[in-house]
């Protein structure tokens, strides 16, 4: 089910409106129904939501801001964590209210290459820098490696290590089952990875 609150003309023009300026009921100086879309959001609350994300980004995309873009009909919505997106109305006839109903009742994605593409970017960025600290600070604290050992791969060129990680991942059988923000599969990914710089760092 979709949740409407009401929100003032100016807000509305401008495309943003604050969650707390709001109203759950029409008031006087609130009398615009804003439907909230469901999980189209992006924010630091959200850095693990990548569904949210690629609904918040490809609705913008397909859709454009209110006073940002030419015709543009949605209106961003601001939260303590986060933003969000709504549209004007409460009519769910429209396209983008079949969308918006279509997300919260039925699929969640929007647009599953933009979500995959964005999955992907996730992935790629972790590896990028994340996951070599990841290693880095997994060997220091594991008992089966030696000061030595450990000294030898932490001196290993940040992007050798990435690149190994990397291999690591594509070798695995479910690519290290990405769960948004990591690898379930984490542990095989460091053992596998250290196995293939044993070599080089020798």
């Amino acid at each position: 089910m979709l949740n409407t609150v009401f929100a003032s003309r100016e807000d509305v023009a401008d495309g943003y409106v604050r969650i707390v300026s709001t109203r759950s009921n029409t008031t006087e100086g609130h009398t615009v129904p804003l439907t909230i879309i469901r999980q189209a959001n992006d924010g630091a609350w959200f850095d693990g939501y990548s569904v949210d994300r690629s609904n918040y980004r490809s609705l913008i995309r397909d859709f454009g801001i209110r006073g940002e873009d030419e015709n543009g009909i949605l209106v961003k919505v601001s939260y303590c964590d986060g933003y969000g997106l709504a549209f004007v109305g409460r009519d769910d006839t429209t396209m983008i209210g079949q969308i918006a109903q279509g997300l919260a009742e039925q699929y969640a994605v929007y647009d599953e290459t933009d979500w995959s593409e964005l999955e992907d970017e996730d992935q790629s960025a972790y590896l990028e820098d994340g996951a070599v600290h990841d290693f880095r600070r997994d060997l220091r604290y594991r008992d089966d490696v030696s000061e030595a050992e450990y000294d030898a791969l932490d001196d290993l060129d940040h992007n050798v290590i990435e690149m190994a990680l990397r291999e690591s991942v594509s070798e695995h059988d479910h690519y290290g089952d990405w769960d948004g923000t990591g690898y379930r599969a984490w542990s095989d990914i460091v053992e596998s990875t250290r196995r293939k710089l044993a070599t080089v760092a020798a």
